[in-house]
């Protein structure tokens, strides 16, 4: 009986790319679809963005979410309010690195509008500061211990005397230091 050979030809994964969702101004949600993994194993699989047309894996602006085929979920971080970015899925077998679909987005504009009076040539807010997020969308936490308070090394806020019914209109949030120092910016975006 004559010898047989077997020729196992692996091709690129095919994917698609999950339309954004949860979008913030720094914040949004994506992945992707395998649906076909190429004849070979799924070493790493993801999302890449960029503010430039059709991202690559080798941006650090990516994800990676595991492996194998099927639907997965990717959490994209860090953006900038009010910018247009471009993100594909991404996997890779053996054969090389597929893309999916590009899809874009804009992430939400942070601008807070406030009363303001001027004074001068001055501009001020007729209203205490009262915001729950960073200029660029990040959460603040509101933090109610008061030991808790004191042992904090990162931004928070609270309401004087925990009480935002009495209080919050007169005084509005209320935020520690290094909420007040972060580099991502207390004040909204033109304040």
């Amino acid at each position: 009986e004559p010898e047989r050979l077997l020729i196992i030809v692996v091709s690129l994964p095919q994917i698609t790319t999950t339309i954004i969702s949860s979008l913030s101004g720094s914040s949004a949600t994506s992945g992707g679809n395998i649906t076909f993994d190429g004849g070979a194993v799924i070493t790493s699989r993801g999302v890449c963005w960029s503010t430039s047309p059709n991202p690559t894996v080798s941006l650090s602006t990516k994800t990676t979410d595991g492996t194998g085929a099927g639907v997965f979920t990717s959490s994209i971080t860090g953006l900038a309010a009010n910018t247009t970015y471009y993100v594909r899925a991404y996997a890779v077998n053996s054969a090389g690195t597929a893309y999916g679909a590009q899809q874009t987005f804009t992430t939400a504009n942070n601008v807070v509008n406030l009363p303001s009076v001027t004074i001068g040539t001055q501009i001020w807010s007729s209203q205490n500061l009262s915001v729950a997020t960073y200029r660029n969308g990040d959460p603040i936490p509101q933090v109610t211990d008061a030991t808790a308070w004191q042992n904090l090394t990162t931004g928070a806020w609270c309401w004087y005397n925990n009480d935002s019914a009495t209080y919050a209109s007169t005084y509005g949030r209320l935020y520690n230091w290094y909420a007040v120092n972060d580099p991502r910016g207390l004040a909204p975006q033109g304040w």
